[in-house]
């Protein structure tokens, strides 16, 4: 059996010695394959599902990138390496004998059709919208979701949070748990923003109150009654100010919460949207600095007044 493994992977070897124009899906698994073998690459080897987590999630944003970017051969690239992923945690479960990448297709081809029953089945959709409620409702189904809670709840926990705040909003309000128009959820943002400063001004205070004012609301009757007493305060102090922390970044979520809803009412996804905006500012940062250094001059030198007219400078550029 040793004898019969080794004659594969030499065979494999020889087989893959020199890259050729095209290659079929069958040579693709079949590389993975002697990649991960006793003779393969020692990186490759040592992977698991847990230490290719980031891997995925990063190849994910990547191809997304090149989507945004509109650059076909760079998305080309990117897909290749998502699909890289999938064989990659495909065949780590085919050697714990969970699973095989065959499985995988079968599992995918099977799904396809089951959620399109309007389509292989009985159902019928004449439009985008009855599509997607028929696809949702067989999901619902396949995963035995009988409360709408259930399906809000079925969101990965590993999701960035503000893709998650945007798809639980979502199926809430397939259930009518929503405002009617975006001008609605601008009052809740107004609300939660008057609540985060409330919260912000009630720890500023509390941060600004010394022990000493706490030790004063009582008059110990010894030395080491005022030490336990300095302790004491010092304990309800400190929780006091965590609770006040923790309550600060609570209604900082309300209102990333609420701002999300707003997105949602005008058709944008906030994640993309935010991205978006941080790649224009890193593009606008590395213009100002560039403006900066051929002025002769150091960034870290300049005052806000300074640094904002490069910012204006470099708006009109990019």
């Amino acid at each position: 059996m040793q004898n019969k493994s080794q004659e594969i992977l030499d065979k494999l070897k020889e087989k893959f010695s020199e890259i050729k124009d095209n290659y079929s899906w069958q040579e693709l698994v079949e590389i993975f394959y002697f990649l991960r073998s006793d003779q393969g690459c020692p990186w490759d080897q040592k992977q698991t599902h847990q230490s290719l987590r980031s891997n995925m999630i990063e190849e994910a944003y990547e191809a997304v990138e090149a989507i945004d970017d509109q650059l076909p051969e760079r998305l080309k690239d990117e897909l290749g390496d998502v699909l890289l992923q999938v064989i990659f945690h495909a065949q780590i479960s085919s050697e714990q004998n969970e699973f095989t990448i065959q499985d995988v297709i079968d599992n995918l081809a099977q799904k396809l059709i089951r959620r399109h029953t309007h389509i292989f089945g009985q159902d019928t959709a004449t439009n985008v919208q009855d599509a997607l409620a028929t696809w949702q409702n067989n999901k619902r189904k396949e995963k035995g979701q009988k409360l709408l809670a259930d399906s809000v709840e079925d969101i990965p926990k590993s999701f960035p949070a503000l893709s998650k705040a945007y798809k639980v909003q979502k199926r809430a309000a397939k259930a009518g748990f929503d405002w009617e128009k975006a001008e609605d959820t601008l009052v809740k943002i107004k609300e939660e923003l008057t609540e985060v400063d409330a919260a912000r001004n009630r720890l500023s205070e509390i941060q600004m109150q010394s022990i000493e004012s706490v030790e004063s609301q009582a008059n110990p009757a010894s030395p080491t009654a005022k030490n336990n007493q300095a302790q004491s305060a010092q304990v309800r102090h400190d929780q006091i100010k965590d609770e006040a922390e923790l309550n600060l970044e609570m209604e900082a979520g309300d209102l990333l919460f609420a701002v999300v809803n707003y997105l949602r009412h005008l058709n944008i996804d906030p994640e993309i949207a935010l991205n978006r905006s941080t790649q224009k500012f890193q593009k606008r940062f590395r213009k100002v600095e560039e403006l900066i250094n051929q002025d002769n001059l150091q960034m870290e030198n300049l005052n806000l007044e300074q640094l904002d007219q490069y910012w204006d400078q470099a708006k009109c550029e990019i």
